[in-house]
């Protein structure tokens, strides 16, 4: 009997043409049974079969989708709802079978953390889906020799004994089977099933047959009297030469085993007859076929009639600079179609791009249906259990206030609550938040009562699930059931959504009803894992414009596609997916190699070019590396370049591009920040360490005194010099007040009880402890060796009227009066000091300014001449326990100079035209500045 083959060719829409067969071809088409792709696309033919039939209502045949096999990028029945007869076989559930392997991946590794063993067996349970949809036994793998491959493969392939040697003793043992292993086998009893039907025709439509079991129900539907098989794009006018050689990378591999497992030659396969109104793009599918052939037979390129420049006709290609910039040229393009009425399909396999059009697609009020799904800890439900708990287990500041400040949170009062919470741990540099209520109930109580009510009802809520995450080792089931019951706590509108509840139910439905043991540290890695095998999906709706991925656009279309990420290692992909098997090892199994994914975008995108209308875009860098643009473009400007023509670039480019610069395409540098605000509201005192900001960035002082903005402080920030510095200031001071003798051992334990009592880390004491040791012997040494001293003043504070509109003050760490009768300032310094050049050029006006003020009698107590200025180095590094810096030369000049120049100053801003300018000297700007980004730097530089 003559097998019933058909195709639809390049440049033709493939469900159009399907539906005006089916339809003209029968009276009667619900009795047929269609098998198609995806459930998409099956969405998409009652489309097509509703607009080629006239009618708002039709009888449609039964329609039944093939699905994708996940990362593999295969094919494989989805015929779960269909019923054909009883299945006699149990089938494993996938997330037990999860938990069983990473039993055994444990036992032979014991050093592989639970979630990380997890992990290692969702890898094994793919290859074993894998190696079951491609028909093969698990015991093939014990014929594989490792002896010429790297060690990488030979210690990954340690790991494949656990499913040689166990695996299938285990499903024997239980009597079930493996989910792929179940879809064979209904796929087999389907194929009897069709066998058997005697009324309708069964069509096959729009697959070549990418595993061994699809080809055959294939072969089995074009076998049976009322069966056919419509293909997609069999190039029949390929040279038989070229397609008796055709490799894994060409897209008509694919389509050539399928043939050949039908055992037929393409001169039996027939047009596909559809109406004539349909558009046909033969040139296009032309380019298509020439673009494609194989490396050894791009001679033909010489040979072949030349491209007019009507094959180009609805096709833009935009290289942009990089993926941001391609990122706008889509959303661009997507505008102008909605705009227009269009209907857009977006095609990529760069995930990252997707998540970026999203986001731009939402900041522009865009709507894109992305029905390809997400994983559910992707989504708001997802994240909010993440958030739940990351702030139950690490119990610091930054994760608790992360998951009170979310907007799932159901608390009255919430707002004002998370702002007093949040004043009070900057406040007082919150480590732990459990301890917070203990330690500070009192000080919340009165100061903070919002944020003392809202940590205490929290603080109820997590105690049961808390409790439980100290325990050694977890029950997983009852730790989520205790998780999932924080969070509805937590959050009374968190199911609302319909992303969350789909992932609910599976949630409920496999994971509650876990009752394996694991280490309570493993819990999060675990959740996250099981989180990623969870995916929701929208509700199928009709939208004018949606994103999906290579595989779910076969067959698809749209009166505008557009395909992005087209540089190479994206589209083709060239990801290694296998950790377990390289090519030698899946070929000498008889898997396909990895390169067969090229073949298969190879036909994607053979199809995209023969759509009427695309748009192909790339980005030249992609996270700011360079990138190869994609052999299928590379081959397609050749074939065109051949005929003198190039692919049309979308101006798009340019648009996108101008965006970044002004109307008149003019680019004008940005001028340093000066602003010139009223003098009645610039300040009139200033502090010594404010002086030296005002003379090295006048903006600080507008920032800090006129805008009166502060950075706050980090919460939870790690501590660093500036709490060291304060450590030692603070030990001097207590120590120079109270009057005792200076003791090396007294200084020290002086050091170690305010490090212990300043709550500083145990790794960071160890090291501070060392340093004040030397910086105590230091000190006790100078103090022994100064008996020129006859009172000393510590931590005081002063201040001058340097005249009648300004003032300054100073806080001194410490005043000696020496016996002379003179003065010596002195500041302690754990940093580096101002150079002498500083000191004497003007630009280190703190220690002048103490001098100023002491020599007017600013400080209570202390009067005289100032005859030095120290700067005390407190270094406790490599042996050197300090430095002191004096400056004792010419006091009465440079503290003259220093008055002369900060009158000066201060006259000059006190005129309205006087403004505050960013960092006027580059070469005497501070190191550092809160305000750097107000001021733009990298802007104006």
């Amino acid at each position: 009997m003559t097998k019933q083959v058909f195709n639809i060719p390049y440049g033709v829409n493939f469900l159009s043409a399907l539906a005006d067969y089916v339809l003209s071809s029968a009276d009667h088409v619900a009795d047929d049974i269609i098998l198609l792709p995806t459930r998409r696309v099956c969405r998409a033919f009652e489309s097509a079969l509703l607009e080629r039939s006239g009618k708002t209502a039709l009888m449609i045949p039964k329609l039944i989708p093939f699905d994708s096999a996940g990362e593999q990028e295969e094919e494989f029945f989805d015929i779960d709802d269909v019923s054909f007869g009883v299945d006699d076989f149990d089938v494993i559930d996938p997330i037990d079978r999860l938990f069983i392997l990473t039993k055994l991946v444990q036992q032979e590794h014991q050093h592989l953390s639970y979630d990380h063993a997890f992990g290692m067996a969702g890898e094994l349970a793919r290859l074993i889906d894998y190696m079951k949809n491609e028909q093969l036994s698990i015991d093939a793998l014990q014929d594989i020799s490792t002896d010429q491959y790297s060690e990488y493969f030979k210690q990954s392939f340690d790991f494949l004994k656990i499913i040689i040697q166990f695996w299938p003793a285990i499903l024997k043992e239980s009597n079930v089977i493996d989910p792929s292993d179940a879809r064979v086998r209904r796929l087999y009893s389907f194929m009897e099933f069709l066998k058997h039907k005697k009324t309708g025709r069964v069509i096959a439509a729009g697959s070549t047959g990418s595993l061994p079991a699809t080809r055959v129900l294939l072969d089995t539907v074009a076998s049976m009297s009322n069966g056919q098989v419509v293909l997609p794009a069999c190039d029949m006018g390929l040279h038989e030469s070229v397609w008796s050689d055709l490799g894994e990378t060409h897209p008509q591999y694919g389509m050539k085993l399928l043939l050949d497992r039908m055992g037929i030659d393409r001169s039996v396969i027939q047009p596909l007859p559809f109406k004539e109104d349909l558009p046909v793009l033969s040139e296009r599918g032309r380019l298509a076929s020439q673009m494609m052939l194989p490396a050894h037979s791009t001679d033909e390129w010489m040979d072949a009639a030349p491209f007019t420049a009507d094959v180009l006709e609805g096709i833009e290609f935009a290289e942009c600079d990089t993926e941001v910039m391609e990122a706008r040229v889509i959303a661009g393009r997507v505008y102008q179609a909605q705009q227009a009425g269009q209907s857009v399909m977006i095609v990529t396999p760069d995930q990252l791009l997707m998540k970026r059009l999203k986001t731009l697609f939402n900041r522009l009020n865009l709507f894109v249906d992305d029905s390809a799904g997400v994983p559910f800890g992707s989504v708001s439900g997802g994240q909010f259990l993440r958030l739940v708990f990351k702030a139950v287990w690490d119990d610091d500041v930054l994760s608790v206030l992360s998951l009170l400040k979310s907007d799932l949170i159901t608390y009255e009062g919430q707002v004002d609550a998370v702002r007093e919470l949040e004043s009070f741990a900057r406040k007082y540099r919150v480590g732990r938040m459990h301890d917070v209520l203990q330690d500070h109930a009192s000080l919340l109580q009165t100061d903070y009562p919002l944020a003392y009510g809202y940590l205490s009802w929290y603080q109820n809520l997590i105690q049961p699930l808390r409790l439980l995450m100290r325990e050694e080792f977890i029950s997983f089931g009852t730790a989520f059931q205790l998780h999932l019951q924080l969070a509805e706590q937590l959050s009374s509108t968190l199911w609302q959504d319909e992303l969350n509840v789909q992932g609910m139910h599976f949630l409920r439905d496999h994971v509650l009803s876990i009752t394996e043991n694991i280490p309570r540290e493993s819990y999060g890695g675990l959740l996250d894992h099981l989180f990623n095998l969870s995916s929701v999906r929208p509700e199928a709706r009709e939208h004018k414009c949606f994103m999906v991925g290579p595989i779910e656009s076969r067959l698809m279309t749209a009166d505008l596609v557009i395909v992005a990420g087209l540089s190479e290692g994206v589209f083709p992909s060239l990801r290694r997916d296998d950790p377990f098997l390289n090519d030698q090892m899946r070929v000498s199994l008889g898997l396909p190699s990895l390169s067969r994914k090229v073949g298969l975008m190879a036909h994607d995108f053979a199809n995209f070019l023969c759509l009427p209308q695309v748009l192909f875009t790339r980005s030249v860098k992609r996270g700011g590396e360079p990138q190869l643009t994609s052999r299928f473009i590379e081959r397609l400007k050749a074939v065109l370049g051949l005929s003198g023509l190039s692919l049309p670039e979308s101006d798009l480019v340019y648009s996108a591009g101008q965006l970044d610069f002004p109307e008149d395409d003019q680019g004008h540098p940005v001028s340093r920040p000066v602003p010139y605000p009223p003098v009645s509201v610039r300040p009139r005192v200033l502090s010594a360490t404010n002086v030296e900001r005002w003379m090295r960035d006048p903006y600080e002082i507008y920032a800090k005194y006129i805008l009166r903005l502060r950075q706050l402080d980090g919460l939870n920030e790690p501590m660093g010099v500036a709490d060291f510095g304060t450590i030692i200031h603070d030990v001097l001071d207590a120590q120079l007040k109270s009057g005792l003798p200076w003791t090396v051992d007294g200084l020290q334990e002086a050091f170690k009880r305010a490090i212990v009592e300043s709550k500083v880390p145990l790794n960071l004491q160890l090291f501070w402890l060392r340093r004040t040791d030397q910086i105590a012997a230091w000190v006790v040494e100078q103090e022994l060796q100064s008996s020129n001293i006859a009172q000393s003043f510590a931590e005081i504070e002063g201040r001058v009227q340097l005249d009648s509109s300004f003032a300054m003050t100073a806080k001194a760490d410490r005043i000696d009066v020496l016996k002379d009768g003179t003065v010596s300032v002195l500041d302690y310094k754990t940093g580096k000091a101002p150079s002498e050049k500083e000191v004497y050029g003007g630009y280190a006006p703190q220690l002048v300014i103490a001098a100023m003020i002491a020599e007017a009698g600013g400080y209570h107590g202390v009067s005289g001449k100032v005859s030095q200025l120290v700067y005390r180095q407190l270094i406790g590094k490599r042996d050197e326990g300090g430095l002191d810096t004096v400056f004792d030369e010419s006091m009465e000049d440079l503290i003259a100079m220093y008055h002369q120049n900060i009158k000066t100053l201060s006259l000059k801003y006190q005129n309205e035209n006087q403004g505050y300018p960013a960092r006027p000297n580059g070469a005497k700007a501070p190191k550092y500045s809160d305000y750097e980004y107000l001021e733009r730097l990298l802007e104006w530089e």
